[in-house]
């Protein structure tokens, strides 16, 4: 487990983000109760938590999601409340109802360089050719 984190208790864990809603907190509940011997943290940055067993993060909080290492800790979770799981080769995770989408900016388009029609050159930012002037 990481030193510079610092445990928490379940409660502290459950009262994390004002904005979930009760669904949410039934399923952290049950999430949590399907992590035997599991250690609760916070890191320094604050942006989510995590449950370690042993050495080893098993799962994290997010404000947005749950996320679950590939494996034994999801097998035991009630279907009925993790509906919908997402998955890959490393991670299984369910959206929250505070989840929100991040996506890259947007892209910025380049102004269009203008040339001279005479000369086919690129104009300066003064818009005159300087082999036209």
């Amino acid at each position: 487990m990481a030193t510079e984190s610092r445990q928490l208790t379940r409660d502290q864990v459950l009262n994390w983000r004002q904005s979930w809603s009760l669904g949410d907190r039934e399923r952290i509940c049950a999430a949590l109760e399907a992590i035997e011997g599991g250690v609760y943290t916070a890191p320094p940055s604050g942006g989510y938590l995590a449950v370690w067993v042993g050495n080893q993060t098993v799962f994290t909080i997010n404000p947005g999601y749950l996320s679950w290492r590939r494996g034994r800790y999801t097998r035991d979770l009630p279907a009925e409340l993790f509906p919908d799981m997402s998955s890959n080769d490393t991670h299984e995770w369910h959206e929250l109802s505070t989840f929100r989408y991040h996506g890259g900016r947007p892209a910025t388009a380049e102004p269009e360089e203008k040339v001279c029609p005479i000369h086919g050159m690129a104009l300066p930012k003064t818009g005159i050719c300087d082999n036209c002037a």
